[in-house]
């Protein structure tokens, strides 16, 4: 009974391979997930309004859209940055591997939820645009001209 006792503390020592594996895989989506290169609020820029032509209706029911949402947003992001936050603190204090399991699918949620809200802003802002302006838009953004 002791030695076995003996042998759980000092397993709970070092890192699981679990928690390493899950601590490495959550850097490594981190670092290479999508990184915008552009304004969310592309439809202030002179350049992009004149090159897709987007009016002044247009403009203000984008920016009606955006401020609408833009509490909802936060919400989100500030989960997800809560949720990380929590994760890291687990795999630093060396935690349970069903805590860190937890934590994981926090993470994972709340980056979901986050990327459900921007495409469906998305999706209303497109809304609002013609075909021919989604299609400069897309081509703008595809080649990184948007500011």
């Amino acid at each position: 009974m002791i030695s076995w006792i003996a042998w759980m503390g000092r397993r709970r020592r070092r890192p699981s391979r679990l928690r390493l594996t899950a601590g490495a895989l959550l850097t490594l989506w981190f670092a290479i997930r999508p990184i915008q290169l552009s304004s969310t609020e592309w439809w202030r820029s002179p350049r992009v309004t004149s090159s897709i032509r987007l009016t002044h209706v247009q403009r203000e029911t984008i920016e009606r859209l955006y401020r609408a949402r833009l509490a909802g947003r936060r919400r989100c992001v500030e989960r997800l940055v809560q949720a990380t936050n929590r994760l890291d603190q687990l795999l630093r204090d060396d935690a349970d591997t069903d805590e860190i399991l937890k934590g994981t699918q926090s993470v994972a949620v709340a980056a979901a939820e986050q990327r459900t809200f921007a495409r469906t802003l998305n999706e209303e802002i497109a809304g609002v645009l013609s075909l021919q302006q989604r299609a400069q838009l897309a081509a703008m953004v595809d080649g990184h001209v948007v500011d």
